[in-house]
């Protein structure tokens, strides 16, 4: 459970998953601002925010962003591109690509 304030200033407990959309739950720090661990057909995202010990913060974004990964990417990491390609696609370094020949 992450400790977050709601629109009052209220302390309330969220589920991890409900505060990092795609984050596996009990896998955020404390205070719900990064998440250690995505589900499979997410991926990590870093943004320039640093926890106190200097890592950087992580937030999950699916792997069907067509701009990073290509059309019909199935699993994917920030690091290596997509892992997978669905039927009828083929991957082209970085991305994946509809074969036109299927």
């Amino acid at each position: 459970m992450v400790q977050t304030k709601d629109k009052k200033g209220n302390t309330i407990f969220k589920r991890c998953d409900k505060v990092i959309k795609g984050c596996i739950n009990d896998e955020c720090n404390a205070d719900g601002t990064s998440c250690n661990h995505c589900h499979k057909g997410w991926f990590k995202v870093y943004n320039n925010a640093r926890e106190a010990n200097g890592k950087k913060k992580v937030r999950c974004a699916t792997c069907s962003n067509s701009n990073m990964f290509g059309d019909g990417c199935e699993e994917c990491s920030a690091e290596d591109g997509c892992l997978r390609c669905k039927g009828g696609y083929y991957k082209l370094g970085y991305k994946c690509r509809k074969n036109p020949f299927w």
